[in-house]
């Protein structure tokens, strides 16, 4: 199995995100609805519903969907990380998007 890194702009973002407000801003504005419909996407081509298994293309929809407020997606990254599907095993990375999703309610 190919393993995907993680976009470097995701990681940056999600990482130093809080702390560089022009990076925040940079960003346009997406719906609620859009960041649902990316993360959903990113799960379908992580297990192949309707579409071709793509673990490139799920993750960088997860990463998408999480920079856009979706903490389901955030959760998700995590759980990719810890269990190694598709990106290599990072348990820092992991605790992180857990400990972020769980801050918003996930």
């Amino acid at each position: 199995m190919k393993l995907h890194r993680l976009r470097p702009l995701c990681v940056a973002a999600a990482l130093l995100g809080p702390a560089l407000p022009a990076l925040a801003t940079a960003q346009p504005e997406v719906s609620p609805e859009q960041a649902t419909h990316w993360r959903e996407l990113a799960r379908a081509y992580q297990h192949g519903f309707g579409v071709v298994r793509d673990m490139d293309a799920s993750l960088s929809l997860y990463c998408k969907a999480a920079l856009a407020g979706d903490m389901v997606a955030r959760y998700h990254l995590g759980w990719n990380y810890t269990n190694g599907s598709g990106v290599a095993r990072n348990d820092a990375y992991a605790a992180y998007s857990f400990q972020q999703a769980a801050g918003k309610g996930h």
